[in-house]
C-alpha cells in the first residue's frame, strides 16, 4: 500500500527469510542505498551478517545477494562471502557498493553485476595512509562523492571525518576533534554538498574542502587540505540525513519529532494515521510504531530519490523492517487556514509532488464545499470554517480507500485524489473550472477529474458582475464597473440577453427592475425551466464555458500517453431532488459532449444506512463524518463498476 506511511518490507518479527514483502523477515536492518534507476533498494542487514535487496518495481519482492549469513570476513563469490554484522552502504554509479563490516573493522566491495564480495580497507593500525595499513573503528555513515569518486566516512567515538579515494586507495583525515564538530556523526550528499552534524550539537555544516599545493606547485596524492565549514542549518540529536536539490530533512533520535525539515520551511514532520488522527504523542515518547526505536538514537537506513521528491525510505531496527514515509506538509492542512488557503499547485490539498510517481493514478475532486467540509456528527451544526480536517473529506477519504482495494486485490497502481473543491466562487461550477482545472491538471499530470456536482446550479452570478470575454463566457475576475451598470447596458445581445427577452415575454420578469441574479436562483430556475424554451436557452447558456472546458482538459496527455478525462458526477444534498432538475443537470453536461453519472439513487438506497449524513437532517446541509464515508462508498464502488481506474495488476519490467 502506498499511502503517507507505508510497509516497504518486512513481518515486524526479525528472522531471515527472502520473498514476498509482507512474509520476509529482516534482523536489525540498518544502512540503505537505493540504486540509480531508483528500482533497487539494498539493505544492510546487520545481524543476519547478510546483504538484501528489495525490488520495487516488481512487488517489493526481497532477496540475498551477499553472505551466507555466518560470522566472517571471507570474500569471493557474492553468496558464499561472510560479514560481521554489515551497518553502513554507500552506493557507486555502476550499482555497486561500499559496506561497512563493523563487526571485522573492515570496508568490503559488494558487486552485484559481478557477483563477487572484496575487502577495500581495514585492518592495519595507522589512521590514514594506504586503505589496507588503516583501521577504521566505529564507521556511522558513508557517502559517496560522484565528483571526486571518493567515499566519506564518520567515526562519532574517534572524532573523525575521513575519506577513501577508490583510485588511489588511500584514506586521508578531513576533520579531527574540529571544534564544530567534535564527534561527527550524520554525513551525506546532499544537492552537491558533503553535509555533516555533530552526535551530540545541533548545526549542521556544508563542508567544503580544497587541496592546497606544494611549493612546486604539484599537488600530491594526498596533499594537505584547507576545510572550512558553514552552516546550513539545525535538528537535535541527528542520526541521518536524507533530501534532493534545495531541500534537507534530519533524522532525531527523538519519539515525538522523529523527522525535522531542516529547509526550507524548518519544522517537525507531522504524521498522521488514515483517519486524521496525530500520530506524534508527547506520551510515550516512541509512540509511532514505524519509528520505535528511534528515540535511543539506534542506527538506521534513510534515503530519498531524486524522483521521489518528499518520499523516504527508512529502516526500523527494533520493528526489523523497512518502510517509507511521505512529507506532504499535512500540518498546515490539518486543520483549513480559511476559505482562500491554497497550496503551491492552487488547490485546497496537501503539497504534493508535482511530479507524479511511478504506477500512480491520479484523481481530481471539483465541486463545492460539500466536497472537503464536513459538519459535526454531534449535535449536527456546521464548524467553523477554520475548523475543517481535510482527512474528514471526500478525496482524502476516497484516497485511502482505494489504496486500501489495491492494496488487498494486487492492482499494481496506487491512487493520489486531490481536493480541487472550494466554497468562495463554486456557486458557478460551470464557469471557475475553466479558468483554474487546466493549470492544476498540467502541473500534477492529472489521469481523471470529476466535477462532484450537487443538485444546486446557481450559474448566473457571474454574468452580472462579469463581462464576457472574446470566448464569450464571463471572465474570472469581478469588475466593478461592469457589475454597477444597468441590465439593459450588460446585455445588449448575446444568449443572455435572448434569455431575458424570452423570459419577459412568458411573464418571469414583470419589469426591468426584476431582472437581477435574485431572480437567476434555484427556486425561480426550477419553475422557468419548466418552459421548453427558456429551458433550452439555459441549457446553451450553460453548455458553452462547459465545452471550453472540456476541450481545455482533454488537450493534456498524460504520461501515460492518453487523455485526460472530464466526467460529472451528480449528487443529493437534499433528501429528494425532483427528477426535473435532476434531467436539467443531465442534459446540461451532456449536451457539452461530457460523461455524467447520476448518484442520486445510490444515495437514496443507503442514506439511512449511514444517517445521519447530513449536518441537520433532511435540510441541504454539509455531510457529517458519516455522510463523508457513503460518499466514498459510492464513488469507490462506481470507479470500480465502471472500469474507470485501472485495477488489472502489472509487474513492469526495470
Amino acid at each position: 500500500m502506498v499511502d503517507y506511511q507505508d510497509l516497504v518490507a518486512g513481518s515486524g518479527a526479525p528472522g531471515n527469510e527472502d520473498g514476498p514483502f509482507y512474509s520476509a523477515k529482516f534482523n536489525k536492518p540498518q544502512d540503505l542505498f537505493l540504486n540509480e534507476k531508483e528500482s533497487l533498494l539494498y539493505v544492510a542487514d546487520g545481524a543476519n551478517n547478510l546483504i538484501r535487496v528489495i525490488d520495487l518495481k516488481h512487488q517489493n519482492e526481497v532477496k540475498t545477494i551477499a553472505g551466507d549469513g555466518s560470522v566472517g570476513h571471507a570474500d569471493g563469490l557474492c553468496l558464499k562471502a561472510s560479514f560481521y554484522n554489515p551497518t553502513c552502504l554507500a552506493g557507486l554509479p555502476d550499482g555497486s557498493m561500499v559496506v561497512f563490516d563493523s563487526g571485522n573493522h573492515l570496508l568490503r566491495l559488494v558487486d552485484p553485476a559481478g557477483g563477487t564480495v572484496s575487502t577495500l580497507a581495514g585492518g592495519g593500525g595507522s589512521f590514514e595512509g594506504d586503505a589496507d595499513k588503516v583501521w577504521v573503528e566505529d564507521i556511522w555513515n558513508l557517502a559517496y562523492d560522484p565528483q571526486d569518486q571518493q567515499v566519506y566516512f564518520t567515526e562519532p567515538t574517534r572524532g573523525y571525518l575521513e575519506r577513501f579515494d577508490l583510485k588511489s586507495k588511500k584514506i586521508q583525515m578531513i576533520l579531527k576533534a574540529n571544534v564544530l564538530v567534535p564527534q561527527p556523526k550524520a554525513l551525506a550528499f546532499v544537492d552537491g554538498k558533503l553535509l555533516v552534524a555533530d552526535a551530540k550539537l545541533p548545526s549542521i555544516y556544508s563542508v567544503q574542502i580544497k587541496p592546497v599545493p606544494t611549493s612546486t606547485g604539484v599537488t600530491s596524492v594526498t596533499p594537505a587540505l584547507d576545510v572550512s565549514l558553514e552552516k546550513v542549518g539545525q535538528a537535535k540529536n541527528i542520526v541521518a540525513f536524507a533530501g534532493w536539490p534545495g531541500t534537507l530533512y534530519a533524522y532525531q533520535a527523538d519519539g515525538v519529532e522523529p523527522v525535522y525539515r531542516v529547509y526550507p520551511n524548518p519544522g517537525a514532520v507531522v504524521f498522521s494515521s488514515i483517519e486524521g488522527l496525530p500520530l506524534t504523542l508527547p506520551a510515550p515518547p516512541d509512540a509511532i510504531d514505524h519509528f520505535r526505536g528511534s528515540a535511543n538514537g539506534t542506527h538506521l537506513g534513510f534515503v530519498s530519490g531524486s524522483t521521489m521528491e518528499r518520499r523516504f525510505y527508512a529502516t526500523n531496527e527494533i520493528g526489523s523492517m523497512v518502510f517509507s514515509f511521505s512529507d506532504y506538509n499535512i500540518n498546515d492542512w490539518m486543520l483549513e487556514h480559511g476559505e482562500d488557503a491554497y497550496n503551491v499547485g492552487k488547490i485546497h490539498d496537501f503539497e504534493y509532488p508535482f511530479q507524479k510517481p511511478h504506477r500512480t493514478f491520479r484523481i481530481l475532486l471539483v465541486g463545492r464545499c460539500f466536497v472537503y467540509y464536513e459538519a459535526n456528527d454531534k449535535p449536527y451544526t456546521v464548524k467553523n470554517w477554520n475548523q475543517s480536517n481535510y482527512f474528514f473529506g471526500v478525496s482524502k477519504k476516497l484516497e485511502a480507500a482505494l489504496n486500501t482495494q489495491a492494496a488487498l486485490e494486487d492492482w499494481g497502481y496506487h491512487f493520489q485524489v486531490f481536493n480541487g473543491a472550494m466554497h468562495n466562487g463554486s456557486m458557478a461550477l460551470e464557469g471557475w473550472p475553466y479558468y483554474m482545472l487546466p493549470d492544476v491538471i498540467k502541473k500534477y499530470d492529472i489521469d481523471l477529474v470529476l466535477i462532484l456536482h450537487d443538485d444546486s446550479y446557481n450559474f448566473f452570478d457571474s454574468y452580472f458582475f462579469c463581462p464576457l470575454t472574446k470566448e464569450g463566457i464571463p471572465q474570472h475576475e469581478i469588475d466593478t464597473e461592469f457589475s454597477l451598470e444597468s441590465v439593459s447596458q450588460k446585455f445588449k445581445s448575446g444568449p443572455m440577453a435572448d434569455l431575458i427577452q424570452l423570459m419577459k415575454k412568458r411573464k418571469v420578469f414583470a419589469n426591468e427592475k426584476d431582472v437581477s441574479p435574485g431572480a437567476f436562483q434555484q427556486p425561480y430556475i426550477d419553475l422557468d425551466i419548466s418552459y421548453p424554451e427558456i429551458r433550452k436557452k439555459v441549457i446553451d447558456i450553460m453548455q458553452l464555458p462547459l465545452t471550453l472546458l472540456r476541450k481545455r482538459i482533454e488537450s493534456h496527455v498524460t504520461e501515460s500517453g492518453k487523455k485526460t478525462r472530464l466526467e460529472m458526477w451528480q449528487f443529493p444534498t437534499l433528501m429528494y431532488v425532483p427528477p426535473l432538475r435532476r434531467a436539467f443537470l443531465k442534459d446540461a453536461y451532456e449536451g457539452a459532449k461530457i460523461p455524467v453519472v447520476d448518484l442520486d439513487d445510490d444515495f437514496m438506497v443507503l442514506g439511512m444506512s449511514f444517517a445521519p449524513i447530513r449536518g441537520r437532517p433532511f435540510e441541504a446541509c454539509q455531510f457529517t463524518v458519516d455522510g463523508m464515508s457513503l460518499f466514498t462508498t459510492i464513488l469507490m464502488h462506481e470507479l470500480i463498476e465502471r472500469k474507470e481506474i485501472p485495477m488489472k495488476a502489472v509487474v513492469p519490467q526495470n
